[in-house]
């Protein structure tokens, strides 16, 4: 049985709906692995018959760059709010302004644009 945290001795999980979550997380997990492994082999398909030369293959390269790098904009447009700078931070560099005002901070921008090591 997985426990997050600390569990007193007095504190007892109930067995039967931690089989039954553990049966619906497997189920839908299951189900995504399908329709992953689905959509891989219809795009292989798809890539075998139609990109044949190195020119489709640099279009298609691009394209994708392309909608990865919309995406990330549309998310920090779409989910774009300013919070207050941290006070207990010792640098800010690492925070992204965006359209924020001095002394604010877009989270959905910080987590999008900053590297891993940030």
């Amino acid at each position: 049985m997985l426990k997050f945290g600390y569990i007193n001795s007095n504190q007892v999980t109930p067995l039967l709906p931690a089989i039954f979550a553990a049966v619906i997380l497997g189920t839908i997990a299951g189900l995504l692995g399908a329709g992953f492994t689905w959509t891989v082999q219809q795009t292989h398909k798809f890539r075998k018959a139609y990109v044949t030369s190195n020119s489709r293959k640099a279009a298609e390269v691009t394209f994708y760059a392309l909608i990865t790098a919309l995406s990330f904009f549309a998310l920090v447009k779409v989910f774009h709010r300013c919070a207050p700078l941290p006070t207990n931070s010792p640098s800010f560099q690492d925070y992204q302004s965006k359209s924020c005002e001095n002394n604010e901070y877009s989270p959905m921008a910080t987590m999008v644009f900053n590297s891993q090591g940030g």
